[in-house]
């Protein structure tokens, strides 16, 4: 059920960059673009912070529900997710990092996600 979950947050993720791009008129091969992230989404976690209610939104909205639920299950896959998630170009990725990190308390991607700069 992990790897279901896995690729479900994969296709996900990949919906949530093409939704940046599209509605930011990024092309692909900008990797100098700041996706704002924190503008459009203050906060990875449910928060009456968030003001948007859009496809991006949802999509967040979704890839951090599914993460969270695996954190008790399968911490280790998580773990891999959000450095994986974290190699993607846009800052809203790494912000997953840091949520799963400070929801699991797992020391070491607390240290990872904080200490060392990407």
């Amino acid at each position: 059920m992990g790897s279901d979950r896995v690729d479900l947050i994969r296709i996900l993720a990949e919906k949530l960059e093409s939704a940046i791009r599209i509605e930011d008129r990024v092309s692909p091969e900008d990797v100098t673009f700041e996706d704002c992230s924190s503008d459009w989404r203050a906060s990875i976690e449910n928060s009456n912070q968030n003001n948007g209610d859009d496809v991006k939104d949802a999509l967040v909205d979704w890839i951090r529900n599914l993460m969270e639920s695996m954190i008790e299950s399968d911490l280790d896959l998580v773990k891999d997710l959000c450095f994986e998630l974290r190699e993607k170009s846009f800052p809203i990725f790494s912000r997953f990092g840091l949520h799963i990190a400070r929801e699991s308390k797992d020391i070491f991607l607390i240290k990872k996600f904080l200490l060392d700069p990407q």
